[in-house]
């Protein structure tokens, strides 16, 4: 008896610190080169955003954003203590990565026991999609975070009907993932009903307070939804559905940047088969289901399902607003590779891990975000003080005015159709009636300097760059996708 417990007591030490290797292997991976690169449009945008007081953030959001308010303001929360740098700004993000991995194996141990917690927080650690965005200054980090406390909460709940700190964990999750995504949305929509079918009549008032709670945690921001909801309706900018934008969602969502895209393809496709074979297993099992198997199934297939089926009226499939069920699929694929037959298992599971290390070695080396750096160094070499400076989409500004700022250069600056927020349009469409106004802020000048980004969606038929060739002489400085014209009377 002796010698089996110092034995189970050496397992136990070994999956100890496997847990903390693969905890520290995420940190490690989320920590490297966190501000190697420019902060870019919409990380400027959550700057913005969170450097209001927190009434004003909210009225911002309601007004020209998509999302819900709580991310900026816990961003706005941290920027008071740690600042606005680079580094700064995306260590918070870091952090609800972080803890996303940790609250996955949580979830993975909970349904399959440490094997399937281990496999699954390897996967996690390296997955390349996770890295992405905990290295960016957005909330899908946290959401993915939130969704993982609720899942915890869920499949906890599913096993034990009594357990009162899951059913806590499952409600404040999905709340906070709602507050953080709109999207997010979809979890408890679709979670809580299985739930509630789980707990049965005996526990109906539960069920009643449980969706008491959550409405009582979340409810308030319903009218904004609706406002924002018919916003994304009249205009948004996701491409039409296709099964082309369907298999690029897919492969973003597993191996985004991988050196050679078919390959990558081809890897995307066998972690959704394995998926698929670890979600039939998990089904098959009735331990497993009693143990929230069917949870998982349900958070990982049925959502992405009804994204597609919305976006085939108002196309919203975008890779990122799905990044929550990386968690629930990682954990299925986990499965799906430890029911494999024989020792084929460790080749397709040894492939898949060399797939994920390759596409983190294509995002760290391959992946550039947009210039603005550079773009605000060769203003600010080459400009002379007040003279004029335009943004085509004017909020692009922020992105500009978050590296000008430390050069302490007065320039006029005006954004085009409209400077910044005045229309209460994110991003307006310049048109011909626009023209105008475009005239009047270029007459008399000496030199004006036009930033040109994200042209295509705000100004399809280059009418800002027509008007000004036609009128003026100018040259043209490429920084990557950024174009910045230096214009003079002809």
């Amino acid at each position: 008896m002796r010698i089996r417990w110092r034995s189970s007591r050496r397992t136990r030490l070994w999956e100890r610190l496997g847990e903390v290797g693969v905890l520290l292997l995420a940190w490690g991976v989320r920590m490297y080169r966190l501000d190697a690169q420019p902060v870019w449009l919409d990380e400027a945008f959550s700057v913005w955003m969170a450097s209001h007081v927190p009434r004003d953030v909210v009225f911002w959001t309601r007004t020209i954003d998509q999302h819900p308010p709580l991310y900026y303001l816990l961003l706005h929360g941290w920027m008071k203590v740690w600042g606005d740098t680079e580094w700064a700004i995306r260590f918070f993000s870091l952090v609800g990565g972080w803890l996303a991995v940790a609250v996955g194996m949580a979830v993975a141990r909970e349904v399959g026991g440490r094997r399937l917690m281990f496999m699954s927080g390897v996967w996690l650690a390296l997955s390349s999609f996770a890295v992405w965005y905990a290295q960016e200054a957005r909330m899908y980090a946290w959401v993915l975070c939130a969704v993982g406390i609720s899942l915890w909460g869920g499949v906890r709940l599913w096993r034990n009907p009594e357990d009162r700190v899951a059913l806590v964990a499952l409600v404040v999750g999905s709340a906070l993932a709602a507050w953080l995504h709109n999207v997010a949305l979809l979890f408890p929509a679709l979670v809580f009903p299985a739930v509630a079918f789980r707990l049965g009549r005996q526990r109906f008032k539960w069920v009643l307070g449980m969706g008491g709670l959550f409405l009582g945690l979340w409810g308030i921001w319903l009218p904004a939804l609706v406002g924002q909801s018919q916003g994304v309706w009249h205009r948004f900018w996701v491409p039409s559905l296709s099964l082309y934008h369907v298999a690029v969602t897919g492969i973003t969502c597993v191996c985004p940047y991988f050196p050679v895209p078919l390959v990558g393809g081809v890897c995307t496709l066998l972690w959704g088969v394995l998926s698929l074979w670890g979600g039939w297993h998990m089904l098959r099992d009735e331990r497993l289901r009693a143990r929230g198997g069917l949870l998982l199934v349900l958070a990982a297939l049925v959502a992405p399902g009804v994204v597609v089926i919305i976006s085939v009226v108002r196309p919203i499939l975008v890779a990122r607003v799905l990044i929550w069920i990386i968690l629930p699929v990682t954990v299925l694929s986990a499965w799906g590779s430890l029911r494999l037959p024989g020792k084929g298992r460790w080749i397709l599971v040894g492939v898949l891990v060399s797939a994920q290390i390759l596409s983190l070695y294509g995002y760290f080396t391959r992946f550039h975000k947009e210039a603005w750096d550079e773009v605000a160094a060769y203003v600010a070499r080459h400009a002379l003080p007040h003279e004029r400076i335009l943004f085509e989409a004017g909020w692009v500004q922020l992105p500009f005015d978050y590296y000008f700022r430390a050069y302490n250069l007065p320039l006029e600056e005006h954004g085009l159709p409209a400077d910044p927020f005045v229309t209460g349009e994110l991003e307006p469409p310049f048109r011909v009636s626009d023209i105008p106004r475009l005239n009047r802020l270029i007459a008399g000048e000496q030199r004006v300097w036009v930033v040109l980004s994200h042209v295509p969606y705000t100004d399809p038929h280059h009418l800002v760059e027509k008007t000004l060739r036609s009128r003026l002489r100018c040259q043209e400085h490429r920084f990557g996708d950024i174009r910045l014209l230096s214009c003079y009377p002809r």
